[in-house]
């Protein structure tokens, strides 16, 4: 791939291309008995990783798409733990099998120093969702448990992109902090939906003040644009809320 100009776009539909091809069986694909909806979102923290590696570094290669599939496997495989329908052995036959891939993918592309914290993130993810069953709506422990659920996801996501890119302590470290609080945001609208708690306005509004900070330790700042968008699209939900109750 050109290190000149590099697409996210581009860089997903590699992400697919490897997850189609590994995930056939004979003439099937386990994609095909998913029972859940594709769409954008499935593809959320495999950009909050592209987007922290594209900041700092052009060439795009084998272990940054195989990372981009791993989080994709791990998202996947948490809504399908969710599944509640009239098949209830999905989530334990599918769910943990892609579950299993992140291990696979690290082993084969030689990034076995990310499967203590993708193993551990997987971990805070599961205890973040048990809790989340229980917890009160609106309620700061609510908050607290989706923070488990994605904001650790969207952590990791930004760490890795960022570590494997080469970017500095400073630029990890504020990469990861983007990465939860959007990790957060994200998890909020789409556990909460019509019923999202102001907070998640209130993060976004940091999350903005934040970003202009990237142009100071980042090295492609055209790829900025590419984090601001993920922020807007965030910020949708609020605006449709608003039109309604207007």
């Amino acid at each position: 791939m050109s290190t000149t100009d590099v697409r996210l776009e581009d860089c997903i539909l590699l992400i697919n291309k490897l997850m189609q091809h590994d995930l056939k069986i004979k003439k099937d694909s386990i994609f095909n008995y998913l029972k859940i909806e594709f769409n954008e979102n499935n593809y959320f923290y495999s950009k909050l990783l592209l987007i922290s590696y594209l900041l700092f570094n052009r060439e795009v290669n084998h272990k940054i798409i195989a990372m981009g599939a791993i989080l994709r496997y791990i998202c996947l495989a948490s809504q399908i733990h969710k599944y509640d329908g009239k098949y209830p052995e999905y989530p334990v036959l599918i769910g943990d099998y892609l579950y299993s891939q992140f291990f696979n993918y690290a082993c084969k592309y030689e990034m076995y120093e990310w499967i203590d914290p993708l193993a551990k993130t997987i971990s805070v993810m599961q205890i973040g969702y048990i809790e989340n069953l229980s917890a009160l709506s609106h309620s700061k422990s609510e908050i607290c448990t989706i923070a488990k659920e994605s904001g650790s996801l969207g952590d990791i996501s930004c760490w890795i992109g960022s570590s494997l890119a080469g970017g500095s302590p400073k630029a990890v470290t504020m990469m990861r902090e983007l990465g939860s609080n959007l990790g957060l945001v994200f998890g909020l609208i789409n556990e909460k939906e019509n019923n999202i708690p102001q907070q998640a306005a209130k993060i976004l509004e940091t999350v903005e003040q934040t970003i202009p900070l990237l142009h100071g330790i980042c090295i492609y700042k055209d790829k900025i644009s590419d984090l601001s968008k993920i922020v807007q699209q965030l910020k949708k939900p609020f605006y449709d809320i608003k039109v309604r109750v207007g």
